[in-house]
């Protein structure tokens, strides 16, 4: 019998595969969220269909409070991929795929180095200052390759600051302050 990975590792792993809509985006940002919509069409067909006859290993990856009612966090997840992808094709571009690589990369690797490492937490938060740290090295260096080392530092660090901080809906709090603060960036470099 194959063991298979714990529920938490294989969901992170998931999480910061979303940063692969970047690449898919570079080559073409109709077919990146073409597929993130298609990520969402599948997401609504195993919520309407959890509770029935869903293959084991998806039903494994809901968490319990998940498997009773809609579960908001991998919605919240996806919705902000999609729309930073939309608004990729009209708008800062570099900015959207920051934002998506802070909110899949960074974060996923925040929670799997914090898990890892321990050490000290942040104040007021649950999480650990080497997990954050992590995951602003994380995002940052993936930021790099598609938006420069300035733009994708301040994404990292102004996504990485509300991702520490943020409760529920963590996914689209930090995409949010991860683009504004790539977007600024981006702008006063271009002045």
């Amino acid at each position: 019998m194959v063991a298979r990975p714990p529920v938490a590792l294989l969901r992170k792993l998931i999480h910061i595969g979303g940063g692969l809509f970047v690449p898919v985006a570079l080559l073409s940002q109709y077919i990146a969220l073409a597929l993130a919509l298609l990520g969402l069409f599948l997401f609504i067909i195993l919520e309407r269909q959890k509770r029935g006859a869903v293959p084991e290993l998806f039903r494994h990856l809901y968490r319990d409070n998940e498997r009773e009612s809609v579960a908001m966090e991998p919605l919240a997840y996806l919705l902000a991929i999609i729309a930073l992808l939309a608004l990729s094709i009209v708008f800062m571009p570099g900015a959207c795929y920051v934002a998506i690589l802070v909110m899949t990369v960074g974060d996923g690797v925040a929670t799997l180095a914090g898990k890892a490492v321990g050490g000290p937490g942040l104040p007021g938060s649950r999480k650990t200052l080497a997990g954050s740290l992590a995951g602003l090295v994380a995002a940052a260096a993936a930021g790099y390759f598609v938006a420069g080392l300035p733009v994708a530092i301040a994404g990292a660090a102004g996504g990485m600051a509300v991702e520490a901080y943020a409760g529920r809906y963590d996914n689209a709090l930090t995409a949010v302050a991860a683009f504004a603060c790539a977007a600024l960036a981006a702008a006063i470099i271009l002045q």
